[in-house]
């Protein structure tokens, strides 16, 4: 008991230090679970109570793991086709890109015809 009174102390203080509500909650639990197991590991029936406490923990990682995976999963393919689009989009500003060079060159050559015939005229 001593030492759990101990462990008290050190997970109040971190408390005290890092000053969160996750961590308060956190460390609360993991205390009451701390006391909870040893008074669970002393009797056959505890250890079977928490044999299944643990299987359904279990059981709850694994299912917010499929989750998460399931999530992880719908934000690629959504990645995917931005960069599909973002490649899409790059290819339309270099052919833009050339048809604007390929205009200004136009233009120049047009600007030029029309001096050198303007220079005739006069």
């Amino acid at each position: 008991m001593y030492s759990v009174l101990r462990l008290c102390r050190k997970l109040f203080i971190l408390f005290v230090t890092k000053g969160s509500n996750e961590v308060f909650s956190f460390l609360s639990l993991f205390a009451c679970n701390l006391v909870k197991f040893q008074d669970a590991i002393a009797s056959t029936s505890g250890r079977v109570k928490l044999i299944d406490s643990m299987d359904g923990i279990t059981k709850g990682i694994q299912q917010k793991l499929e989750k998460a995976h399931l999530a992880q999963q719908a934000e690629l393919t959504v990645c995917d086709a931005l960069k599909e689009k973002y490649a899409a989009a790059i290819s339309e500003q270099r052919r833009c890109s050339s048809l604007l060079k390929a205009f200004q060159e136009e233009c120049a050559k047009n600007e030029r015809l029309r001096s050198h015939t303007s220079g005739i005229l006069a």
